[in-house]
């Protein structure tokens, strides 16, 4: 079931956290992942690449904003 998973934390090892996160709602080997992490958010999305298949999050060009 495509899904999103994220956590807002400081704590040493959340991309570990998140990465498990995202497994867990990976259930066929097809399904597509898209991670960020940069502390202290971090956020994953599982989706079947047929609707959006363009890699998330979205940025502007200098990398200031994103969606």
């Amino acid at each position: 079931m495509p899904g999103v998973a994220g956590l807002v934390s400081g704590i040493p090892g959340d991309e570990q956290l998140l990465n498990r996160m995202a497994e867990s709602i990976t259930h066929r080997p097809w399904q597509l992942v898209d991670k960020y992490s940069k502390p202290p958010f971090h956020v994953a999305r599982v989706h079947l690449g047929v609707f959006n298949p363009e890699p998330q999050p979205i940025f502007n060009e200098d990398k200031t904003l994103c969606i």
